[in-house]
């Protein structure tokens, strides 16, 4: 799905960085949907479409209600063997892309922008 992705940024001449970018945006929530939503044997739902200044991206999922702009930020200081696992992912979609989200009809609904050079 990832390389379907990345061949329609192409094709529609998105700058690599962006390109990229949406790559991993993409790739980590999905991650998390898997490990932590709850929600492994139902689909979630993705679209990317593209605007003038960003690229736009929806991933609608069925697990529980969870806004990933309110996760807490990863520890950053202490040394890489003191720090508990996780949370660098949702750290680095936060700091890659603009979030939206919203619960609706049971469903999450995470839109995110990654803006285009």
């Amino acid at each position: 799905m990832l390389d379907e992705v990345i061949g329609f940024l192409q094709r529609e001449n998105v700058d690599a960085r962006a390109t990229h970018h949406v790559a991993l945006v993409i790739e980590e929530i999905l991650a998390n949907l898997g490990t932590h939503g709850g929600c492994r044997d139902k689909p979630a739902r993705i679209t990317v479409s593209i605007e003038p200044a960003r690229v736009r991206g929806e991933i609608v999922d069925q697990g529980p209600a969870f806004d990933p702009r309110t996760a807490p930020p990863p520890d950053l200081t202490s040394p890489m063997d003191e720090r508990p696992m996780g949370g660098l992912g949702l750290h680095l979609v936060r700091q890659l892309s603009t979030l939206e989200y919203s619960r609706q009809n049971g469903e999450n609904r995470m839109t995110f922008f990654v803006t285009r050079q």
